[in-house]
């Protein structure tokens, strides 16, 4: 199989006529934000809707906001049916449902299926089994899909930036996986959680950084209620989701799995001698190894919106002018990354509230000198940088569209 699931680049022009884009899954709350965004998409047409629980009810009973859009009832899923009518296929279901999905399209000749679960994030079995122990998936599946986290370019590609670079991909384990090289090539992306996007936003300019060592980074996660899903729970109504800061997760929280192996394949190798780098030799530097990551998060009164800060004691020289012109090297040519410098706005720091409904992710990078660590702050929507704008942006990449194509809409503010 696995020479079937690589592509040739896709053509860099935009297709002629419209590409057609299915989604799996369309009952849920990631399932209506892409069926909110793809009806706004002027390079996709969307053909498919399904929803197996809800088969046969009408589509807007559940998204009331796509009222007169013009999406009928709920289909029950069929892969061959799926892959017949659509040249993408989203996916988003619970990862049981897409660990069995993924192998079922690609069987019926699915040219491209984009799954937003975590059913083939990590791409180590042993990993995976630890973090997912009920979600049988297609290891082979897991081994060729790409990481589609776009920005994560400008580490595994030199700076292949939005656009279109012509970098080649850095010569490191999983760096294959990764950028939108890799996108390109696949036909299987997996594509990131929103607390690991917002992770490795915050974390990928590190790679610039050098003269410091530390050993591991402290992650403080805050999202909004629209992160556990639409499933109904006890703990999700109203009484108990206002007015609160709820630790649910106060360690080991799973996204810390793929946040880690994403990291080691853009580069960012952390050692207690310091960062290093694809193509250092300094034998001073150890062993290469992920920065340990030690994740809590907690539930607060927001309904879209996730907060990231994340925290490391370092030693070595760094002050705040270095670490933000290695954020602005980074992300000079993303179009979705805003770095922030803590002045000249309301809202001078990443805050949720700035990107609500946007596909931006807002950064910034601080230097505690006092106690020698450094803070590194990202915000994003988690329903769309975070979950269905990002699977569309990578979606773009795949099949030669402008990678913002659909995603223009800028934040709504006040909300």
């Amino acid at each position: 199989m696995s020479a079937e699931l690589t592509q040739t680049a896709a053509a860099s022009s935009a297709p002629a006529t419209p590409k057609r884009a299915g989604v799996v899954g369309a009952s849920g709350i990631l399932g209506g934000e892409l069926l909110r965004i793809l009806l706004g998409h002027p390079g996709l047409e969307l053909e498919y809707v399904s929803a197996q629980t809800k088969a046969g009810r009408a589509a807007t009973e559940l998204n009331p906001h796509l009222k007169d859009a013009g999406i009928g009832e709920f289909e029950a899923f069929d892969a061959r049916v799926a892959a017949k009518r659509c040249d993408v296929i989203f996916l988003a279901t619970p990862p049981e449902t897409a660990g069995r999905a993924v192998p079922e399209l690609l069987d019926a000749g699915a040219e491209l299926v984009v799954d937003l679960s975590p059913a083939y994030r990590v791409q180590d079995p042993e990993r995976h089994r630890e973090w997912y122990p009920d979600v049988e998936r297609d290891q082979e599946i897991a081994e060729l899909a790409a990481y589609a986290l776009p920005e994560l370019s400008a580490a595994a590609e030199g700076g292949d930036a939005a656009g279109g670079g012509a970098g080649a991909d850095a010569d490191t384990a999983g760096s294959c996986r990764i950028g939108r090289g890799a996108i390109r090539r696949a036909r299987v992306l997996a594509m990131p959680g929103c607390f690991a996007t917002a992770i490795l936003l915050a974390a990928l300019p590190l790679r610039e950084v050098e003269g410091i060592s530390f050993d591991a980074i402290a992650i403080d996660g805050k999202s909004g209620s629209t992160g556990s899903g639409a499933r109904l729970r006890e703990s999700g109504a109203h009484t108990w989701r206002s007015n609160v800061v709820a630790p649910y997760a106060p360690r080991s929280h799973r996204h810390v799995a793929e946040a880690s192996e994403a990291l080691a394949a853009a580069g960012v190798f952390a050692t207690t001698d310091g960062l290093c780098r694809p193509g250092d030799e300094n034998p001073s530097l150890g062993a290469r190894r992920p920065p340990r990551l030690g994740m809590s998060t907690y539930g607060v009164d927001l309904v879209r919106g996730l907060s990231v800060g994340l925290y490391a004691f370092f030693d070595g020289e760094l002050d705040e002018r270095t670490l933000r012109r290695a954020y602005h090297r980074t992300y000079r040519e993303e179009r979705f990354v805003r770095v922030q410098v803590g002045r000249g706005s309301a809202l001078p720091l990443p805050d949720p509230k700035a990107v609500i409904g946007s596909n931006f992710c807002d950064v910034a990078p601080f230097v505690d000198e006092s106690a020698r660590r450094f803070v590194l702050i990202a915000a994003i929507d988690n329903m769309v940088k975070g979950g269905a704008g990002q699977a569309v942006q990578a979606c773009n990449v795949r099949l030669g569209l402008p990678e913002e194509q659909g995603l223009e809409a800028i934040p709504v503010f006040p909300v």
